[in-house]
């Protein structure tokens, strides 16, 4: 439980929010001092970060890559017919159970939760597995995307809940003892995706994925200003690239093999500068 909190800490501190609130800090820190003209590249530097983040152009370059790695998964696939498990990995929800439990999901769960249950509807044989613990206690995230799942209209004796993962790695770790040898379809967020699929290999795993959840730029969004939309997708996209740095450096996985899997999808190559998506 410790090292995850630790994660989760120092991941944020190196995302666009967090770097720049750093850098404040010890702006203000220099202020207070007695070393004003010190402090000005700190805040400016903090400010640029936040700028830059904000703006369709960056963050559409930054997320390109992730999200060309894997083409959505469409109802008429042929292989919807074989598969066993709809494995749909987990995000967050709120901790008030006096919601209703779709209330509860954030965005991202309910995206994932959504293109989950299409594709259980096309694949008569499949079950759904949803995945998430608690790590501060309370209502488990599987069990609330398991009640959202009822709620939608799917029946319970189909649903599979994976309660004790706190992270991708936990939770593919687990997905290897559920579905086994069988065939099986990955649903999680299009920018996540390289790093679940390249956590599952490591598992000896063979996913089919289905990314949802895809991060949008409207045509509408003036290019030199910044949106807050724009910093949550820069954000995003840093958090997978580090965790399959650290999924890597760690052994986790074959990142070379997952990689060149990206880079041999249909359509441009992932690892090429991406361009602003019309």
């Amino acid at each position: 439980m410790v090292g995850y909190w630790t994660k989760r800490v120092l991941g944020q501190v190196l995302m666009p929010l967090g770097a720049s609130a750093l850098l404040s800090l010890w702006g203000l820190v220099l202020a207070l001092v007695g070393r004003p003209k010190r402090a000005v590249a700190p805040f400016v530097l903090a400010a640029a970060i936040v700028f830059a983040a904000g703006l369709a152009p960056v963050a559409a370059w930054f997320v390109a890559p992730l999200q060309r790695a894997f083409a959505p998964l469409h109802s008429t696939d042929p292989r919807l017919a074989q598969v066993r498990w709809i494995v749909v990995l987990g995000s967050a929800h709120d901790g008030d159970a006096k919601r209703p439990a779709l209330g509860r999901l954030d965005t991202v769960a309910i995206a994932r939760l959504t293109e989950a249950l299409r594709l259980v509807r096309h694949a008569p044989q499949a079950r759904l597995v949803v995945t998430g613990g608690s790590p501060s206690g309370g209502s488990s995230h599987a069990q609330v995307l398991a009640e959202a799942a009822v709620s939608l209209g799917l029946e319970a004796n189909r649903i599979v809940r994976e309660e004790e993962s706190l992270d991708t790695p936990q939770q593919l770790a687990a997905i290897a003892r559920i579905v086994r040898r069988e065939p099986w379809v990955l649903v999680t967020s299009a920018t996540h995706m390289p790093r679940a699929v390249l956590l599952a290999k490591g598992q000896g795993l063979t996913p089919i994925p289905a990314p949802a959840a895809f991060e949008t730029f409207s045509p509408d969004a003036l290019p030199f200003l910044p949106y807050a939309s724009h910093v949550l997708a820069c954000h995003r996209a840093l958090h997978e690239y580090l965790g399959i740095l650290w999924a890597g450096i760690t052994g986790k996985a074959r990142l070379l093999e997952v990689l060149r899997g990206m880079d041999a999808q249909e359509g441009p190559s992932p690892l090429a500068s991406p361009s602003l998506p019309r």
